[in-house]
């Protein structure tokens, strides 16, 4: 059997008891405390590690869609260089404007009745005329014609569209000249 000796008056005891449950309380505190601030801090870990995924995400989203917007102004600048080339030939052309009323003018008083023309091209003064003749004497006739007029040179049809007599089938070369031309340029 034990005995309990109590030598301490009761106020003192039930102090000591008190201090002990406040100390107590007070560890349970300290450790709720603790216990709090980590959780604190894993949340805010947490919250870091999602505004830099997110920042990453959004960095990707804004590269992607700078990508985008650069494809997009590559574009408009393909566009723009195509619009462009085109208004330089078209300014060429305007600087290099030869009537070509004018030309189509000369040409029909110098082709006879007798010629149909098919088609005509040109590259720049280089024109070329298809079509058919009647007979061998008019298509060389229109040569001769095509020839005296100062505005036209290097007049030019193949041997071989000379071979037949009737119903030929020509195609004739020559140059316009500019000089002829001058006068009758557009301002």
């Amino acid at each position: 059997m034990k005995i309990k000796l109590s030598l301490l008056p009761k106020s003192k005891e039930k102090r000591i008891k008190n201090n002990k449950i406040l100390k107590f309380v007070i560890l349970q505190e300290i450790m709720i405390i603790v216990i709090t601030l980590l959780f604190f801090g894993a949340i805010k870990g947490v919250d870091a590690v999602a505004k830099y995924q997110l920042s990453s995400i959004n960095q990707q989203l804004a590269s992607k869609e700078l990508n985008e917007n650069y494809i997009e102004i590559k574009k408009y600048e393909e566009n723009l260089k195509e619009a462009g080339a085109k208004v330089g030939f078209i300014k060429n052309i305007q600087n290099f404007d030869i009537n070509w009323v004018f030309v189509l003018n000369k040409l029909s008083l110098l082709l006879p009745t007798e010629v149909v023309l098919n088609s005509m091209s040109g590259n720049g003064l280089n024109l070329t005329l298809k079509g058919i003749a009647q007979d061998r004497d008019i298509l060389i006739k229109m040569k001769e014609d095509i020839q005296s007029d100062n505005c036209f040179e290097g007049v030019n049809i193949p041997l071989n569209n000379i071979v037949l007599k009737e119903n030929i089938e020509f195609e004739l070369k020559f140059v316009v000249n500019i000089k002829c031309l001058n006068g009758h340029e557009k301002k």
